[in-house]
């Protein structure tokens, strides 16, 4: 057998080991290391959620991530268009480009007088503060906003 003895007995032979690992023709010599090339290890991948933000990660607060939070289950900030509702600050998130829809661009619930003719609105002038109007803008009702 090849390799360099390392003195220390066989526990089944007797015989000195040999740093030989049988049948793979490779040595070990104990570190831990990638076997494809020879370099060593950097240690555990990163964990997103374990309170250390890591390369990859935009954010980890550890057991304060969630997909409601300002940091994410994905580690990932939190901003409108993710398609994840941060609590306390976005009414929606549909996650899409649309404006005209149910939820805003600005992740906010869409309502009669935000500027944006929403389905069922013949015309959205966003001018409703204050006043009582009778639609056809938004409604053909009469409302009040205050």
């Amino acid at each position: 057998m090849d390799g360099t003895s390392t003195g220390a007995p066989d526990e089944t032979t007797g015989a000195p080991t040999t740093g030989l690992t049988e049948g793979t023709g490779s040595v070990s010599d104990g570190s831990t290391g990638d076997a494809s090339t020879g370099e060593p290890t950097t240690g555990p991948a990163p964990i997103c959620g374990d309170g250390v933000q890591d390369a990859g990660e935009e954010c980890d607060v550890g057991a304060e991530n969630a997909d409601d939070a300002a940091c994410t289950l994905a580690c990932k900030a939190a901003k409108c268009g993710d398609g994840l509702v941060q609590a306390g600050v976005e009414a929606c998130d549909d996650g899409n480009p649309v404006d005209d829809d149910e939820c805003s661009n600005t992740c906010a619930l869409a309502s009669c007088g935000d500027g944006v003719v929403q389905p069922g609105e013949v015309c959205d002038d966003g001018n409703v503060v204050y006043m009582v109007r009778i639609g056809p803008c938004c409604s053909n009702s009469i409302f009040y906003v205050s």
